[in-house]
């Protein structure tokens, strides 16, 4: 319904433009028309209801449209201000049909009638006996037509007496010999096309046929042999078009091939030859995307395997086995999405531990700094009582080599159940060492730390 209500806002868009290129020369001279006809081109556009045009197909068509239905109406329009030139011209007023042929021509200069009526009313202007003016001109044209006619000018003979019978339709005379004329014209157009078409040069034989026919529509036997040339210039273009398909099919390129097919059909949809390569090529374009759709699934990329497999299928590809083909692709995209989550969450799961251990080892590491500073504080500390006491007094007898050497093995041994937690064994190894070696201040340090651990003084 949308469409024939666009339809009518077209042709009443293209009245409105008529209307506007209508000579304003003819309106001044109440140019007449069929009232009818005039009518429906004057429709009240408020009653129409045009719709949206949302594609740019719907858009173009459109315009296009209206473009069509203008150069109708603008034709239609002009050629009823000819008829009021022409009804202008029989009457004697040369004046007014050459200004309204004149202002045809400005809208439309291809307007032959119309030139050939400009010039005939230019020629008669002026004349005391417009009647007998219009006469003479048109004989003379007859005469003229009949000169070219003995000397072999069919074409401008007949332009003549064309001219003639538009001038004065009730001449029988020129009417006749248009007639004849034209008949020549058609059976040398005729004789040419069958020349042409001997030899083969169908589009040449079709042009000579069809100028033949335009001349003489009931010209014997005239249509069968345009049918028959159309025929074999389609078959003929088939053909080269088939020559086309199989050298890009020798070369690969499969699907270029397929769509020169695809024009060879359009030429002819019952050509066999056509037809039977077209199937085997579809079948092996079929196979290779079924073949390309499993190397990509066995390769685990099944989106593609499956957009493969829909071009098979598209191909003629057997359907059902390409529903289990894509069915099976689509589980493996399930497996594999199903695969990647875990991944994912162990991933997660390897970096949450990770963490968790980065900072276990932080803290320890922080607890062994503050520990070690807290030894380095302690050291420094009992070095500084130790330079503020008052020097002992010196043994009476000297210290052995041997007993320094078992003095610093037992203050070894004592460190390393210090560092154990076992204090008392460390306190026995330092007591030991002490006793070995009084000046061994490392040992003496060992007690005073073991000392405060057991609560006691230094």
């Amino acid at each position: 319904m949308r469409a024939r209500m666009r339809r009518l806002a077209v042709v009443c868009a293209a009245a409105a433009f008529a209307a506007a290129v209508l000579p304003r020369g003819a309106r001044a001279q109440g140019v007449k028309g069929d009232p009818h006809d005039l009518g429906s081109l004057f429709l009240d556009l408020s009653k129409t209801q045009l719709g949206t045009i949302s594609s740019d197909n719907e858009k173009k068509e459109y315009l296009q449209t209206v473009k069509l239905e203008e150069d109708r109406i603008t034709q239609s329009a002009l050629h009823i201000v000819y008829q009021n030139a022409y009804d202008l011209y029989r009457k004697g007023d040369y004046n007014g049909a050459k200004s309204l042929t004149g202002e045809i021509l400005s809208i439309d200069p291809y307007y032959s009638d119309a030139f050939m009526l400009q010039k005939a009313s230019t020629e008669l202007n002026g004349s005391s006996r417009p009647l007998y003016s219009q006469h003479q001109l048109v004989e003379d044209k007859f005469q003229q037509g009949m000169e070219l006619y003995r000397q072999g000018r069919l074409t401008e003979a007949e332009e003549q007496w064309s001219e003639a019978t538009k001038l004065s339709p009730w001449n029988f005379k020129a009417r006749y010999w248009l007639d004849r004329v034209r008949e020549d014209l058609a059976r040398q157009h005729f004789l040419r096309g069958e020349e042409a078409y001997r030899q083969r040069r169908l589009q040449d034989a079709l042009n000579q046929w069809y100028a033949a026919l335009v001349l003489k529509s009931d010209y014997p036997g005239l249509v069968a042999d345009i049918a028959q040339a159309e025929s074999r210039l389609r078959e003929q273009e088939a053909n080269r078009k088939l020559e086309d398909a199989l050298q890009l099919y020798g070369q690969g390129r499969i699907e270029e091939a397929l769509k020169k097919i695809d024009e060879v059909l359009q030429y002819g949809p019952g050509d066999e030859k056509a037809r039977k390569l077209m199937m085997e090529l579809r079948s092996e374009m079929a196979q290779q995307h079924a073949s390309l759709g499993r190397q990509l699934y066995d390769a685990g990329r099944y989106d593609e395997a499956v957009a493969e497999w829909k071009k098979a299928e598209s191909y003629g590809y057997d359907p059902a086995i390409a529903t289990q083909l894509i069915e099976r692709a689509h589980e493996g995209i399930r497996e594999a999405a199903l695969a990647k989550a875990e991944a994912k969450k162990a991933t997660q799961e390897r970096a949450v531990r990770a963490k968790e251990e980065a900072r276990k080892k932080a803290e320890a590491a922080a607890a062994a700094a503050a520990k070690q500073k807290q030894e380095q504080q302690q050291a420094a500390q009992q070095q500084a009582q130790q330079q503020a006491a008052p020097a002992a007094p010196q043994a009476s007898g000297q210290i052995s080599a041997e007993a320094r050497h078992a003095s610093e093995q037992h203050y070894i041994s004592g460190m390393i159940y210090y560092n154990e937690g076992n204090y008392e064994k460390a306190r026995q190894e330092f007591s030991v060492a002490k006793e070995l070696d009084p000046n061994n201040s490392d040992a003496e340090v060992g007690l005073e730390r073991v000392q405060q651990i057991f609560g006691g003084g230094p």
